[in-house]
């Protein structure tokens, strides 16, 4: 069972090969996790898909 205290990181995309890859976060750490991951620095809107790159600890970035 979830609560509405648990933040949600998941994968949105179907699996297989595409252009694009959709991950979704929500909860009361989504703003940590996302400024940790991201490369972004401006604030996220709620409800506004963003493009943006991924940081990987050791690889460098990638595109999504």
């Amino acid at each position: 069972m979830f609560s509405s205290d648990d933040t949600i990181v998941a994968i949105a995309t179907p699996p297989g090969r595409g252009g694009i890859g959709v991950v979704r976060v929500s909860g009361p750490n989504a703003t940590d996790i996302s400024t940790k991951i991201l490369t972004r620095r401006a604030a996220l809107m709620p409800r506004q898909a963003t493009l943006t790159k991924v940081r990987l600890q050791n690889a460098g970035t990638v595109h999504t």
